[in-house]
């Protein structure tokens, strides 16, 4: 489990990325993942982790953030030219 995803995993495409500094006790991602790829380690105030190997990139976990707190983000190179 990470809160960023491996190298490798960057360039196959979209992840989601949680960055919430508020340090609230919150949990709606959790449950939202059907693949059960979020979790939180120890206390619910903790920053929550991704497993990168079961996050399919559904992202039904971005709307039910109340912080709006997750973030998608796609490193691979894009294949359109302008010409």
């Amino acid at each position: 489990m990470s809160t960023k995803p491996s190298d490798e995993r960057r360039k196959k495409g979209a992840y989601i990325v949680i960055e919430c500094p508020e340090k609230i006790p919150c949990d709606p991602c959790v449950d939202a993942c059907p693949q059960g790829a979020i979790s939180i380690p120890g206390s619910m105030i903790e920053l929550p982790e991704i497993d990168y190997e079961k996050c399919t990139g559904c992202l039904v976990c971005i709307p039910r953030c109340p912080g709006l707190a997750i973030f998608v983000i796609d490193e691979t190179p894009d294949n359109h030219s302008i010409i």
